[in-house]
């Protein structure tokens, strides 16, 4: 959805000759109706049959979703225009781009706005609830589906502004977000996947041990994706809840 979300913003930058500013929105409203309508009319219906079959459906969504960009967009890169400059500040002889910069801070508010969101909200916490135990919040008075039909469109929004923050710093295709997800996934893993906390802090040693790795060995920045799945195997074999996550325990 952050691919998708990303050529819809650009089809209407670019095609439509739009500003930025709507196009962002845009973006934003078609990934919750999309996430909204995916929910309701696939995963809902599979998921109740069984949970392989969701896992199935899932994966297939996601080549689906890569097929149909290819075919609407083709399989070559565009370049993404971005409102932030891309010339170099120094700062204490550290060099940024106003689009780091952006990217940042926009980065840091949609985490703080989740966090407040699923901690001090009715909806977000019914989201949470719904969540963690489904059967047991239906019994509460939460309406379970409206409540997940809602996650999935709020997480493709969520999706459509990664999206839209990773394509100007790399070109615009199918597979941009491939490298990104792989990254995401061993910042979760690490930090713990039932810690919004530990995703963040996970993020944040992920990005600066292949920063730091790329920056004294140069070459390494092509083994990348190795790094990140040796991240995941060896948190998985030492710690598998994450560095934030709770283990789970069961009585007998």
């Amino acid at each position: 959805m952050a691919m998708f979300s990303a050529f819809i913003a650009w089809t209407c930058i670019v095609t439509f000759g739009w500003p930025y500013p709507l196009a962002f929105v845009v973006a934003l409203v078609a990934s919750f109706g999309i996430g909204v309508a995916l929910q309701v009319g696939l995963v809902r219906p599979v998921g109740r049959r069984s949970d392989f079959g969701l896992l199935l459906l899932t994966i297939g969504l996601f080549y689906l979703f890569n097929g149909v960009a290819g075919t609407l967009w083709g399989y070559t890169t565009h370049s993404f225009p971005s409102p932030f400059a891309n010339s170099p500040i120094d700062l204490g002889g550290v060099f940024v781009t106003p689009r780091h910069i952006a990217t940042l801070a926009i980065t840091v508010a949609v985490v703080g706005i989740c966090a407040v969101f699923f901690r001090f909200t009715n909806f977000g916490l019914a989201m949470r609830a719904a969540a963690a135990q489904p059967d047991e919040s239906a019994l509460l008075g939460i309406s379970v589906r409206r409540v997940q039909a809602v996650g999935w469109g709020f997480a493709a929004s969520v999706g459509a502004v990664a999206g839209l923050l990773v394509a100007p710093i790399q070109f615009l295709e199918p597979n941009m977000m491939q490298p990104p997800l792989l990254f995401a996934f061993a910042a979760v893993v690490l930090g713990g996947t039932d810690s919004m906390v530990g995703a963040v802090v996970g993020g944040l040693i992920v990005g600066v041990v292949l920063s730091f790795g790329t920056y004294l060995v140069p070459s390494l920045q092509t083994l990348n994706p190795v790094i990140a799945f040796a991240v995941i195997v060896l948190v998985l074999f030492i710690r598998p809840h994450g560095l934030f996550g709770r283990a789970a325990v069961s009585r007998a």
